[in-house]
């Protein structure tokens, strides 16, 4: 499905919606992955049975998204999140709305948070790149990267797709720093999902923000970023399941 926003470009995304719905999951996907990402669609599968609907969508210049890189900024990411988020409450107006965000979708999502006005039921982040910035610069960005951002003001990046990545982006990264934003705040109850083995987004991280804003960390022990080895994924989402119930 796709719909087009107040920006002049479409969304893609997909609903998953069972009859007799009660509840509404807005799922956000890590960076250079999209809305069919394997944990987006296992979640979909499992929430189904009990009546809880899911809908992801590609943020700008991932998945389906048939924007450049040029349009991938933060703004535009918080932007799409909330068209998003006012079509579900105009289409099931009397449906409860949670939030559950990977990775860099966390980082979005945090800052959605911040800024925005949506009081979601349950916020679940699995493994959350809390220092987005910090986390580009230290596992993307190289040598030989700095000097093409130098030349082009831009670099090329993906897994599934690849994404020219601008300076604009990553100065919006740095501005957005979420434990400044955050500061002062607290009683969150976010629930945090982390593996202790990962080593993109450090557990660390995740242990530094719960301790500071009151939220809740599951531990996933020895599982990586990505949850790829057996039964991980299914961990996160068992998890996410209790609270989502």
């Amino acid at each position: 499905m796709r719909v087009l926003n107040d920006r002049g470009y479409e969304i893609f995304f997909d609903e998953y919606i069972p009859e007799g719905v009660n509840k509404i999951v807005v799922a956000l996907h890590g960076f250079s992955s999209s809305r069919k990402s394997s944990c987006i669609l296992m979640l979909k599968d499992k929430l189904y049975e009990y009546k809880i609907g899911v809908i992801a969508f590609d943020f700008p210049a991932h998945g389906e998204s048939l924007i450049s890189g040029e349009s991938l900024s933060v703004d535009n990411c918080l932007k799409d999140l909330d068209f998003i988020c006012k079509y579900i409450r105009e289409k099931y107006p009397k449906i409860e709305i949670s939030l559950f965000a990977s990775s860099f979708g966390g980082y979005v999502g945090m800052l959605y948070k911040h800024f925005y006005d949506m009081d979601f039921k349950d916020v679940i982040f699995r493994a959350p790149a809390i220092k987005m910035y910090d986390v580009l610069h230290r596992d993307i960005i190289d040598e030989k990267i700095e000097n093409e951002l130098k030349i082009n003001g831009y670099f090329k990046f993906g897994y599934e797709r690849e994404i020219d990545i601008y300076l604009s982006f990553l100065e919006e990264l740095k501005k957005y720093n979420i434990f400044k934003l955050y500061e002062g705040r607290i009683n969150l109850n976010y629930n945090i999902i982390h593996g202790t083995a990962d080593n993109v987004v450090p557990i660390n991280d995740s242990i530094e923000f719960c301790e500071k804003f009151d939220s809740i960390l599951y531990r996933i022990e020895g599982a990586d970023h990505r949850f790829k080895k057996y039964g991980e994924l299914d961990q996160v989402i068992d998890i996410a399941l209790d609270i989502l119930k």
